[in-house]
């Protein structure tokens, strides 16, 4: 397959605290090569194949004020983006040994990133990351009520280009620290279904993230101080579920525990300019809960639910940015003689930081969302949609206000026959 995106984006005026920003991309292209297959080698052993490249050119543009079209202030740059990624995953799959189910799989990946700037003074940078991951996990169903598995994975990532350099030889080349991480990974479960309608699982697992090129050597625009030295975070995690059915309505509930070291966060090291760190600890619980139900027929009723809370037990002071300690979600479908459909949805979000020193949280807000479709024929849909009906002023971030009232009218083509 071989898809091909050619596109522009305009960048939401920040309004927040400190200097404004303008700023707009008028390129953002995506190419991409896919091959995927899938062999059948014996009747009890397949094999799974992707091989993909990935080419990536942005360009991001800011300017002086809000015409957009001067970029004589200081703060005023175009900055150009090439980049790829180029990889392969390989799976094995077996049946060989009775009620098992086994997967062998390895996982390649290279990822270069080019950023230069219209002003020649700048340095270009020049990064290269490859990474290797393999991993075996094994599902076992001694009977109709039990499943168990267990897995587990090496993982590897080196850097083998840190560069930053001058074209016009104005400087000499500068070689950014690098460096090369490493990790195992395991997971552990066991699912028990005493019937159909009752399922019970309990997980533990521990897991890894490698940071970024992002995270390790971007400035964001001079918002961020990097900081290639930025080693993996580690989690072990519990999670213990039980989803049940009766009849037309379904019940689930999660609950989890999560304790992190070296985890990745964005710190503030001053109101201004903040840097991707790692902090000792972290331990995070909390529990998902999801409820459905139809009614009399024609209506449908969904809540979700999700309860987080997330400490650093070596800096009780210190708060994580962008996380909702409440995230509450209700839906209402009704259906009226199999062509009229109205659908209903609001959604709270609380209170979150957008500083990890506590300053400038971002307050809670709740949205309403309406629908109406009308089923012109079998495969055209009228839809009529208002979002954020009452027109709440909320904020995703500190300085980034979210769109107000607005409307959508249009329709739907499905060819689906399903």
């Amino acid at each position: 397959s071989f898809s091909m995106q050619n596109g522009e984006k305009g960048v939401p005026v920040y309004d927040g605290q400190f200097s404004k920003r303008f700023w707009k991309m008028p390129e953002w292209d995506k190419r991409s090569l896919y091959l995927n297959s899938t062999s059948r080698i014996t009747n009890n052993l397949d094999l799974i194949t992707r091989w993909y490249f990935d080419t990536f050119t942005n360009t991001l543009e800011s300017f002086d004020d809000e015409t957009f079209t001067t970029q004589a202030r200081n703060y005023s740059f175009t900055s150009y983006y090439d980049d790829y990624s180029l990889g392969n995953s390989i799976q094995l799959v077996s049946r060989l040994f009775k009620k098992n189910e086994t997967n062998l799989s390895f996982q390649f990946k290279n990822d270069l990133h080019n950023e230069s700037s219209a002003n020649e003074q700048d340095p270009l940078t020049e990064i290269i990351d490859n990474s290797i991951s393999i991993g075996a996990e094994n599902h076992y169903v001694p009977n109709e009520k039990i499943r168990l598995v267990g897995g587990i994975s090496f993982n590897m990532k080196a850097n083998q280009k840190a560069l930053q350099y001058y074209t016009d030889g104005s400087h000499e080349d500068v070689l950014l620290p690098s460096g090369s991480d490493h990790s195992l990974n395991y997971m552990v479960g066991i699912t028990y279904a005493p019937e159909v309608r009752h399922t019970l699982w309990l997980n533990t697992s521990e897991n890894s993230r490698f940071a970024t090129m992002k995270e390790r050597y971007s400035y964001r625009l001079g918002r961020s101080v990097p900081n290639p030295d930025l080693g993996s975070e580690r989690s072990k995690h519990i999670n213990l579920g039980y989803k049940s059915v009766f009849g037309k309505m379904d019940l689930t509930t999660e609950l989890f525990f999560n304790k992190d070291r070296d985890k990745i966060a964005y710190v503030s090291v001053n109101p201004d300019t903040l840097q991707y760190q790692n902090i000792e600890k972290s331990t995070s619980y909390g529990i998902d809960l999801k409820f459905g139900y139809q009614y009399a027929g024609f209506g449908k009723i969904r809540i979700d639910y999700s309860y987080l809370k997330i400490e650093n037990p070596d800096d009780p002071d210190f708060f994580f940015i962008l996380i909702p300690e409440h995230d509450l979600g209700l839906l209402n479908e009704f259906r009226f003689a199999k062509r009229l459909t109205f659908l209903a949805s609001y959604r709270f979000i609380s209170e979150r930081n957008s500083y990890t020193d506590g300053s400038y949280p971002v307050k809670e807000y709740g949205l309403v969302n309406a629908d109406l479709t009308v089923k012109l024929a079998k495969f055209v849909d009228l839809r009529a949609s208002v979002h954020n009906l009452f027109d709440v002023n909320y904020f995703y971030s500190e300085g980034y206000p979210g769109r107000g009232r607005n409307f959508r009218f249009g329709l739907l083509l499905n060819l689906d026959p399903n």
